[in-house]
């Protein structure tokens, strides 16, 4: 028994060293917390994301802790490099050496088992599908007087919704969201979803979604085989749940099926009926232009633009209400400027 134990001793002081000695042989590699065999950092990791609210936050009080913009972390058996502060996540995010994206297990996963669409993609088809997006989008009014004039639509909306609520609301996300929904809504299918069930539907659902996913990728990134013992414990089977609920939403539910079956050739006034044109025209390149690629171009749009909108959003006007010395200046400059009983206009941004 002894010897047993002296044994499982020293297998696990090898795995300890073995875990943590190339941080220790090689200089080039960022500093980081002691790594256990098997789970790495990720004990420790939900313990700081738990003690300190979230994980962004988790991730800032390690690169303190360590004096580093970049650090390591070890979640299970993958090395994940975390880099924090504006200087360094500017100078990442200017570099093309950092445009390739991870394919794992949970990737997979967020991406419903396809390597489309263009947050998850990366090389050529990358390239193409991002470029034909962006060139798109802006023939359908993206950055544009249209857009303009559909922010000012939903805008009204969103004052006659304060007015009903007599200001009694917790948050503006709540009262954003809808309109960022609108505005991208529009320029996928051509129309608004009106105030109702349907909006609701789909606000929830992207809702749902944002909560269930984690930053890092969570247990199913670190360990991907626990989805076949614990579907459930683990949060995959919710996952495939809500994927599967944004596909059909997306597809049957009056979207691309409903575009297919109403689609009148030269008569393209949105970005699902032009790349209906495309995939019937077939010229160019076929493997692009696929109904599995529109399907991944609209989750990454909606995913892309919804929360990062509605929560910056609800940040101002959070900061506004913490600083009501700024609220007051931001007040008397749109009231000099453009006036208080008129809506802002793209041209009124270079004042």
């Amino acid at each position: 028994m002894y010897v047993s134990v002296f044994l499982l001793f020293i297998v696990l002081i090898s795995l300890i060293i073995f875990e943590n000695a190339r941080r220790w042989i090689q200089k080039n590699f960022p500093p980081g917390p002691f790594s256990w065999p098997i789970i790495g950092n990720q004990s420790l990791l939900k313990q700081m994301a738990r003690k300190y609210g979230s994980q962004h936050v988790a991730f800032w009080k390690l690169a303190k802790k360590y004096k580093s913009d970049v650090i390591l972390l070890r979640l299970g058996m993958r090395n994940i490099i975390v880099v924090c502060g504006v200087a360094a996540v500017h100078k990442l995010l200017r570099s093309d050496d950092f445009d390739g994206r991870p394919w794992n297990e949970f990737i997979k996963l967020r991406n419903m088992g396809m390597r489309k669409g263009i947050t998850m993609n990366d090389g050529m088809e990358w390239k193409d599908v991002r470029s034909w997006v962006v060139r798109t989008l802006k023939t359908v009014g993206y950055g544009k007087r249209e857009m303009s004039t559909l922010i000012h639509d939903e805008l009204g909306v969103i004052l006659e919704n304060l007015k009903r609520s007599g200001g009694g609301i917790n948050r503006m996300k709540t009262t954003i969201a809808p309109a960022v929904i609108n505005v991208l809504w529009t320029f996928t299918t051509g129309k608004r979803i009106n105030e109702g069930p349907k909006l609701q539907y789909f606000n929830d659902l992207m809702e749902r979604r944002a909560r269930a996913f984690d930053m890092a990728g969570g247990i199913l990134s670190t360990f991907p085989w626990i989805r076949y013992v614990a579907p459930e414990t683990s949060g995959y089977n919710l996952l495939v749940k809500l994927n599967n609920e944004l596909k059909d939403f997306l597809t049957v539910d009056e979207t691309i099926y409903d575009h297919k079956k109403n689609y009148v050739p030269d008569n393209e006034t949105n970005l699902i009926d032009m790349f209906l044109r495309e995939m019937y025209d077939q010229k160019g390149s076929k493997y692009i232009f696929t109904e599995e690629q529109l399907l991944m171009i609209l989750l990454d749009l909606f995913l892309a633009g919804f929360n990062t909108t509605a929560i910056t959003l609800d940040f101002l006007f959070l900061h506004m209400v913490v600083h009501q010395d700024v609220q007051r200046k931001v007040r008397e400059e749109i009231a000099t400027k453009i006036g208080l009983d008129e809506f802002p206009k793209l041209e009124d941004r270079s004042k």
